[in-house]
């Protein structure tokens, strides 16, 4: 019975004190938020770029496509142009 009641003692303690201060735990938490919100802006800043690379790709891709025409209308005898 003395076991169980000095157990429950020690855990009431625990529970009350806790491990860190208040204002430490707020600390702490404001700047796990604050690394959440860089992560997310970059992850976001990411993605555009990605998808502003893609549109700039296509686009070369396009110009590259109508350059290769003009150039083989410009001189049918020659071979096609690779790249």
């Amino acid at each position: 019975m003395w076991r169980l009641l000095g157990s429950g003692l020690i855990l009431s303690i625990i529970a009350t004190t806790g491990c860190v201060s208040s204002e430490t735990h707020s600390r702490a938490l404001s700047s796990v938020n604050e690394a959440r919100k860089a992560a997310a802006d970059a992850r976001n800043e990411l993605d555009s770029f990605k998808k502003q690379s893609s549109v700039d790709m296509d686009a070369k891709e396009a110009e590259r496509v109508r350059l290769a025409d003009e150039l083989a209308a410009a001189h049918p005898g020659v071979g096609a142009v690779t790249c």
